[in-house]
């Protein structure tokens, strides 16, 4: 990964994931990264999360497209 790719997940981690008091894993792929974020408090992340993700992510230059999907509990889906 470049320098500028490195750059851009320690911010992701940092300011958008774990700023918003989430943490996330995922896997990338030809067709770009796909994750999964959960609230850090084990409660199901609230709309306010996800909208300040979505705003980070619409912000960056560097990001082609992003969408969020819809709320699952990851227990028992």
């Amino acid at each position: 990964m470049s320098q500028e790719g490195d750059l851009f997940w320690q911010e992701f981690i940092t300011a958008c994931i774990e700023g918003n008091g989430l943490h996330c894993g995922g896997a990338m792929s030809d067709e770009g990264w796909h994750f999964t974020a959960h609230s850090v408090d084990k409660k199901l992340a609230i709309e306010e999360q996800r909208a300040a993700v979505m705003k980070w992510l619409a912000a960056r230059s560097d990001v082609e497209q992003a969408s969020c999907g819809s709320f699952k509990d990851a227990w028992y889906d």
